[in-house]
């Protein structure tokens, strides 16, 4: 008997440790990760804006032609 309590406690242990990982995981792609993925979402927005913008700016030259 006290061989499947030690086993449960064990058992326990390791996964309390596990969620302690994940918790430190989730914890390092909130603060980290998202943002650097924020910039580089904006910077392809800027992009495309400044793209959309020269094509528009293109296009009404040519009909003014």
């Amino acid at each position: 008997m006290a061989t499947k309590i030690q086993q449960n406690r064990e058992d326990l242990i390791r996964v309390e440790g596990e969620l302690k990982l994940l918790k430190q995981e989730l914890r390092t792609i909130k603060t980290n990760h998202l943002y650097h993925l924020d910039l580089r979402i904006s910077r392809i927005e800027k992009i495309m804006w400044g793209c959309t913008l020269t094509v528009l700016t293109h296009l009404i030259f040519t009909v003014l032609k």
